[in-house]
């Protein structure tokens, strides 16, 4: 099997991912007015992100401050931390105005207005803060005090799902108190209702924006104990039985929160753990993109067929390729693949199928982790996958073509079959 990756070595490291739809955040005061005072830094920066005139870059660490505007491009991101440890993750073309709002030095309370108009969203807030805060869409208005949640609005709908603490969704249907592992959304024409679980839109928008900033990152740091409070209470209460499935009260396994947080609301069997020996990477497949990819990936993980496989070659910012019995890139299992190509963008956590040079329909077993940006294989390979967690082991594996001391992959398991976390 000919080698078809081509090296990048002259690609940035900037790491790009897309979120799934487009955002669009305005944030109004009810605070008086500030001069230029520091609110708070722009923790993580993932691809093109925008601040003060818009038409300047930010980097990791710049100061954010009263009345300045943030903007991020395509396929990037950015996680905002204000002064009271409150944090905002921001998807792919979204725009904040931080308009005398987010933190007031005197008092050390974060209040005021978001108003979001459509895109999804992280919003985490450190449980010591003081939160007089809404969340505005054009379909609903959410009271905040104190929590960490997932939001996705459009111009018709919103839905809410909450990881810790309590709020309020308010609508022109009435108010509805939303708490830990429930699913809430507003349809401005139809009503609003629990959902047992995220709709895939809402699901996949949130795989995307986690696997371009890594989950823990977007938590405030002293969530910890609430967020194991939270999951362990999940199993006793009412819920969707995939979400009693999903969140359980094994945050004392081996998996950190982040892991239990990752794979709520999601489907087990379309989960695949790949353990490696600086943690569990977790694929969510995409049968609606590629469902014969899919389905083999899933038949030869359950055949075991991926156990002890070696990264046979890993590019920092580039690739981390997998799959091959010989460890030389050459092999396979034995049944070839006809390619599914689809309009998913190869940006970072993306997992595509190898095949020859110039022969779409020879992909076998071999498949690769992208792990930076990687728009010239757009169109030409299939995606099948993405990371959800664990993008962070990935980056860890041994450079090489192969590597001197390769890394393997321990167990490679669909989520459904794991008895144990």
């Amino acid at each position: 099997m000919a080698e078809e990756l081509p090296n990048l070595g002259g690609v940035r490291s900037t790491v790009r991912r897309a979120a799934a739809l487009a955002a669009v955040f305005v944030l109004v005061s009810t605070t008086g007015t500030h001069s230029a005072i520091e609110i708070g830094v722009a923790d993580i920066v993932v691809g093109n992100v925008y601040g003060r005139n818009l038409s300047k870059r930010m980097n990791a660490g710049e100061k954010l401050i009263y009345n300045q505007k943030v903007r991020t491009g395509r396929n990037s991101s950015t996680t905002l931390e204000f002064k009271d440890q409150t944090r905002m993750t921001m998807g792919e073309r979204a725009e904040i105005l931080l308009d005398d709002l987010v933190y007031d030095q005197n008092s050390t309370n974060l209040s005021g207005i978001v108003q979001l108009t459509r895109g999804v969203m992280r919003f985490a807030s450190s449980k010591t803060a003081q939160i007089d805060l809404q969340v505005r869409t054009p379909a609903a208005v959410i009271g905040i005090r104190g929590t960490v949640f997932d939001i996705l609005a459009n111009p018709r709908k919103t839905e809410v799902s909450v990881i810790v603490g309590r709020i309020q969704v308010s609508s022109q249907f009435g108010t509805q108190e939303i708490g830990p592992g429930q699913t809430f959304a507003v349809e401005s024409t139809s009503g609003a209702e629990f959902a047992p679980e995220q709709s895939p839109e809402f699901a996949a928008a949130v795989g995307k924006m986690l696997s371009m900033i890594s989950q823990e990152h977007t938590m405030p740091k002293d969530k910890t104990e609430e967020i194991q409070k939270a999951q362990e209470q999940q199993s006793g209460q009412k819920s969707h039985p995939k979400q009693i499935q999903q969140i359980t009260s094994k945050t004392t396994g081996t998996q950190p929160e982040a892991f239990f947080n990752a794979i709520r609301g999601k489907d087990l069997e379309n989960l695949i753990y790949i353990d490696l020996k600086y943690g569990r990477v977790v694929i969510e497949l995409l049968p609606g993109v590629a469902p014969v990819h899919a389905a083999r990936m899933k038949e030869l993980t359950r055949e075991g067929f991926y156990n002890g496989l070696t990264f046979h070659r890993v590019q920092k910012g580039f690739v981390a390729e997998t799959g091959d019995p010989t460890g030389k890139g050459t092999g396979g299992s034995g049944k070839l693949l006809k390619a599914e190509l689809s309009k998913e963008a190869f940006v970072r956590g993306v997992v595509g199928m190898k095949h020859k040079l110039r022969e779409l329909d020879s992909a076998d077993s071999q498949f690769f982790i992208v792990t930076g940006p990687a728009s010239h294989l757009d169109g030409k390979y299939t995606i099948w996958g993405r990371v959800i967690y664990g993008m962070e082991f990935v980056d860890r594996l041994k450079p090489g073509a192969p590597p001197v001391e390769p890394d393997k992959i321990k167990k490679m398991r669909v989520a459904a079959d794991v008895k144990e976390s």
